[in-house]
Protein backbone atom coordinates (compact mmCIF):
# COMPACT_ATOMS: atom_id res chain seq x y z
CA UNK A 1 0.00 0.00 0.00
CA UNK A 2 1.36 3.41 -0.96
CA UNK A 3 2.62 5.67 1.80
CA UNK A 4 0.61 8.88 2.19
CA UNK A 5 2.68 12.06 2.34
CA UNK A 6 1.83 15.76 2.13
CA UNK A 7 1.73 17.05 -1.46
CA UNK A 8 4.77 19.31 -0.91
CA UNK A 9 6.78 16.30 0.26
CA UNK A 10 5.67 14.21 -2.71
CA UNK A 11 6.65 16.98 -5.10
CA UNK A 12 10.21 17.00 -3.77
CA UNK A 13 10.53 13.23 -3.77
CA UNK A 14 9.30 12.95 -7.35
CA UNK A 15 11.62 15.70 -8.56
CA UNK A 16 14.67 14.02 -7.08
CA UNK A 17 13.60 10.55 -8.26
CA UNK A 18 13.13 11.77 -11.82
CA UNK A 19 16.45 13.64 -11.79
CA UNK A 20 18.43 10.42 -11.31
CA UNK A 21 20.96 12.32 -9.18
CA UNK A 22 21.05 9.67 -6.47
CA UNK A 23 19.89 6.22 -5.54
CA UNK A 24 16.67 6.77 -3.58
CA UNK A 25 17.82 4.21 -0.98
CA UNK A 26 20.79 6.47 -0.11
CA UNK A 27 18.81 8.36 2.51
CA UNK A 28 21.55 10.81 3.50
CA UNK A 29 22.26 11.75 -0.11
CA UNK A 30 18.53 12.12 -0.90
CA UNK A 31 18.16 14.51 2.04
CA UNK A 32 21.20 16.50 0.93
CA UNK A 33 19.95 16.78 -2.66
CA UNK A 34 16.47 17.79 -1.48
CA UNK A 35 17.96 20.58 0.62
CA UNK A 36 20.18 21.68 -2.26
CA UNK A 37 17.15 21.95 -4.53
CA UNK A 38 15.10 23.81 -1.92
CA UNK A 39 12.79 20.99 -0.84
CA UNK A 40 13.21 21.56 2.90
CA UNK A 41 9.80 20.07 3.76
CA UNK A 42 10.65 16.83 1.97
CA UNK A 43 14.05 16.57 3.64
CA UNK A 44 12.56 17.16 7.09
CA UNK A 45 9.80 14.63 6.45
CA UNK A 46 12.36 11.95 5.60
CA UNK A 47 14.39 12.77 8.71
CA UNK A 48 11.30 12.38 10.90
CA UNK A 49 9.79 9.39 9.04
CA UNK A 50 12.75 7.40 7.74
CA UNK A 51 11.04 4.01 8.08
CA UNK A 52 7.98 5.23 6.17
CA UNK A 53 10.26 6.71 3.52
CA UNK A 54 12.01 3.36 2.99
CA UNK A 55 8.62 1.64 2.83
CA UNK A 56 7.45 4.23 0.30
CA UNK A 57 10.38 3.56 -2.00
CA UNK A 58 9.21 -0.03 -2.32
CA UNK A 59 5.44 0.48 -2.20
CA UNK A 60 5.09 3.95 -3.66
CA UNK A 61 3.97 7.32 -2.38
CA UNK A 62 0.72 9.18 -2.80
CA UNK A 63 -0.45 12.61 -1.79
CA UNK A 64 -2.34 12.80 1.48
CA UNK A 65 -5.63 14.60 0.94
Amino acid sequence: MAVKVPFKVLEGLETIRRSGLTNMFDVRRVIAVLRCYGYKDSAEWIEKHTELYIKGISEGFKADK
